[in-house]
């Protein structure tokens, strides 16, 4: 296994991609208390401009310089689909941890051999849990995985209070869980019980 080259506590993110999925992967890793060290385009004057707008502290000519400066340790992937592949196994075999947009390639034995390699070096990863607090003081997590099997498109969310907790999953959207201290019910939606408030909302 290799290791992700890591000097601090500090996470060193670099980006692969300007366009708009970029932008988004810049803004989340700044959230999460990454530093955004460089970005790397179509060339050296894209990449400038791609620094400029992401808010990193420095520009790359290439995906390839970029993974080889040593200067990071995750390496974001936000290019054409053609491109995660090559730059994801580069980065993989250079220790980086990589997060890549899907597709992971745009063939099945390529993303197998993704998959292979990913295992073999443990530095990626297709869970992410981020940990965050609201406004009011609240905390929070939310886990994301876009191939954990068997789930295509499921929203669970699960409120935890003092005095009691209630959830939603999305894959079962007749019924809310409402748990307790003293025991626990599920609230199935019914037309005919409904307040005049949520009856709109109902089929």
């Amino acid at each position: 296994m290799l290791a992700i080259r890591r000097q601090s506590a500090e996470v060193r993110v670099g980006i692969v991609g300007t366009g708009f999925i970029g932008r988004i992967h810049a803004r989340a890793a700044r959230q999460a208390g990454a530093r955004l060290v460089g970005v790397a385009g179509a060339d050296l004057a894209n990449a400038t401009e791609g620094a400029r707008a992401l808010g990193a502290e420095k520009a790359f000519e290439s995906a390839t310089e970029l993974i080889s400066s040593g200067l990071i340790d995750v390496l974001h992937i936000c290019t054409p689909h053609h491109l995660h592949a090559p730059i994801g196994l580069a980065a993989m075999d250079a220790g980086l941890a990589a997060i890549c947009e899907k597709p992971l390639a745009t063939e099945a034995p390529t993303a197998q051999l993704m998959t292979e390699r990913a295992k073999d070096t443990g530095v990626t990863e297709d869970l992410a849990t981020v940990q965050f607090a609201t406004a009011s003081g609240a905390l929070g997590s939310v886990a994301v995985s876009q191939v954990a099997p068997g789930r295509k498109n499921r929203l669970f969310l699960e409120v935890s209070a003092t005095a009691g907790s209630l959830a939603f999953d999305q894959e079962n959207p007749e019924q809310l869980w409402l748990g307790g201290r003293s025991g626990s019910q599920a609230h199935v939606r019914d037309p005919l019980s409904l307040s005049k408030a949520g009856s709109p909302g109902s089929p």
